[in-house]
Parts: structure tokens; sequence; C-alpha cells
């Protein structure tokens, strides 16, 4: 029997919103830079067989300046991540895959890229990723063995966890770094990125191109530079981040970690989400709520999407992009707005985000103040 050839190719999936709200565009096309950048470092690499951009959007692919395969989804049906995935993989006869969403490694660079793929065409049976509970990229072989497992894998957070635990695959994670963490998922990574110098060209160009105000952001930047000051942290925490926070700053840290994994866990989607910060926002009013936060640090970074589904309440993504860029008078949630406008008040430097600003951003964060 004839021996597979090997044929590492690398998949970039690259979604466009529909009508999108001003926010909303300025993720769009943050991502899209980010998804060029990928596609230029994985070129320079030199090792992969084919790059292959899998996009809803023409118009965006027919002006990729480089080389590559653009495979457009069919949008008269469904989409299911899995299953696009797959079919990708046996169209163009993969037998090696590095699949990135489109602003999932932003501070990944060629040298890194390379690595990753010289480790995965090494192998015959082999998962490497940066996160194994929720994949931003996942790279693997036998390409093939997403076929069966397709079906689990609805959205690309699953992917590494699946082909680990159901398919049997060794894993190999990458060590914790803001490289391998930070993705782009809210605006405040976008802010993150702008100021830090990992950024790549094209991502940096768009990011220039638009009115970011990083204001509260750089003056959190400032207290973590400082000495003896305090800082709070809060939302999906992970341990990595506060020994990052211990080993590398001289700032005292209040650590609030809650709700990790409400999302993946199927927490979030029944309800069941419990947030201690919540719950002391309910009991005080938004007002004494914020006056106590001011008491209790001097720059605050706030993963406020706990909060939001304690309350139940999960705003559409461009109110909640237009909260994390401060733009208070888009936004139309009413809890969310009064939210967004007691941060905005506050005497101290409040950053609201989401997972990422308390993973890889505050990562990223914490390289500029030590570069």
């Amino acid at each position: 029997m004839a021996q597979l050839v090997a044929k590492l190719g690398l998949v970039v999936m690259v979604g466009s919103v529909a009508a999108p709200g001003p926010a909303c565009r300025w993720m769009q096309d943050a991502r899209q830079a980010a998804a060029l950048d990928t596609l230029v470092a994985s070129q320079a690499t030199g090792l992969f067989d084919q790059l292959i951009v899998v996009t809803n959007d023409p118009l965006w692919a027919s002006s990729l300046p480089l080389d590559c395969v653009v495979d457009l989804d069919d949008t008269r049906h469904p989409f299911h991540f899995g299953r696009r995935l797959a079919s990708v993989i046996g169209h163009y006869g993969l037998t090696h895959v590095l699949y990135m969403g489109a602003g999932a490694a932003p501070l990944l660079n060629s040298v890194d890229v390379a690595a990753i793929a010289q480790k995965t065409l090494a192998a015959e049976r082999l998962l490497i990723t940066n996160n194994l509970h929720s994949a931003d990229w996942a790279a693997f072989t036998p390409a093939s063995l997403l076929a069966e497992y397709a079906p689990r894998v609805a959205r690309d957070n699953a992917i590494a966890w699946v082909l680990h635990r159901e398919a049997g695959l060794p894993a190999d994670t990458l060590p914790v770094s803001a490289a391998s963490r930070l993705d782009i998922d809210t605006p405040t990574d976008l802010m993150i990125l702008s100021r830090h110098p990992g950024c790549g060209q094209h991502l940096a160009a768009k990011l220039a191109e638009l009115d970011l105000d990083t204001g509260r952001l750089d003056q959190a930047l400032a207290v973590l530079r400082s000495e003896g000051k305090h800082i709070m942290v809060a939302g999906r925490v992970a341990s990595s981040t506060w020994a990052a926070l211990e080993r590398e700053t001289l700032c005292w840290v209040r650590l609030i970690a809650e709700e990790r994994g409400m999302v993946a866990s199927g927490r979030q989607a029944g309800g069941q989400v419990k947030s201690l910060l919540g719950a002391y926002l309910e009991q005080v009013g938004m007002d004494a709520f914020f006056r106590a936060l001011e008491e209790w640090a001097d720059a605050i970074f706030l993963d406020n999407r706990v909060i939001l589904a304690h309350r139940g309440l999960w705003p559409s993504a461009e109110d909640r992009y237009a909260s994390d860029l401060g733009w208070v008078d888009r936004v139309q949630e009413p809890f969310l707005r009064a939210f967004t406008a007691g941060a905005l008040s506050s005497s101290v430097p409040i950053v609201l985000g989401g997972h990422s600003l308390v993973s890889g951003g505050l990562l990223a964060l914490v390289e500029m103040i030590t570069l």
C-alpha cells in the first residue's frame, strides 16, 4: 500500500458580520487584518503546501495580496465549524493541518508558526494548541481524523478538547504567554495590541486608522509599572495570569477569579452563573459599587461578562463592544449603559473587557512593562 505524502495546509477561517454596527465593523476589520498577518507569517516559513482562506466575504478575499486558495462558504446552509473544517481538509487532501481563526494569534510570528509546523510535520499522531480547554487555534495530524468527530465540534474552541479526549491524539500545548493566549475577542484587545511591539504589520496599520481611546488603558498600564500600587483583576482569571502579575510587577494584587468555563460548561446557557461581584453590585447599587472599587485598587481590569451573565443578560455584540470602547451613548441595553457610565466616571482607571482581557491581554501588558 502506497504511503500518503505529507501535505501540510494552513486553514484560516475569516467570517464577516451582516450589517454590523461601527464597533462590530472595527472588530471585523481588525480580525481580517490579523488574518492577513497570519497568512504572511505562514507563507514566510516555506513549510505549507497550501494556504487556504475559508470565508463568507468574497470582496475581502479578492483583495488579498498574496498567493492563497479562497474557499467561499455556502451561505445557503447554516455554518457548522467542525463539518466545515473537515470538508476543507478532505477536499484539499491535507494530512497535516494548522487551523486558525481570523484573530486567533495576532502576536505569533513566522518563527513561532514555523516551530508549530515543523513539529506537526514530524509526527504521525499529534495535536498542538494554545489552550486544550478552549482553543483559539490547533495543529493536528492525521487531519482526516476530524471527519469522524466533526459533529461534536460546533465551535472552534472545542476542537482541541475533542481531538485529545475523544479522538485520542496526544496533546502538546504551547507555554502560556501573550503570543499563545491573546486573541482578538473584544475592542479592549485592539487597544492592548495597538500598544504592543509584537503586533503584526497589517493589524498595526489598521489599528492606527481607528480612533481608539486608550486613555484608561494607558493609565492602568502606568499603575502596573509603578511600585507599591494596588491593582484588581476580576472575572475568568487563570492562575497563570496571577502568577505573571506576581512575578513581573511590584504591585499588590487583589484577585477575584470566578466562573471560568461558564460558556463551555453550559452554565451561562442554563442561567446558572453566579458572581460575587455581581451579587455585591445588586446589594449596594451602581454608585456605591464603583465608589468601593475606587477604594480597593488604583487600577482595575474587569471581565464584566461574568457580571452580565450573573444577571441573566447577554447584550448584543455591538452593545458589548461599544461598552468596552467607552461609547456610552451607543449602548442600548440599560444596565450595561449604566455600568459603562459608572466605570468611565470612576476616579481610577477601570478597563472593561471579556475573558481575553484577564488572560492574554494582561499577559501582553505584563510583557510590555518588562520589555
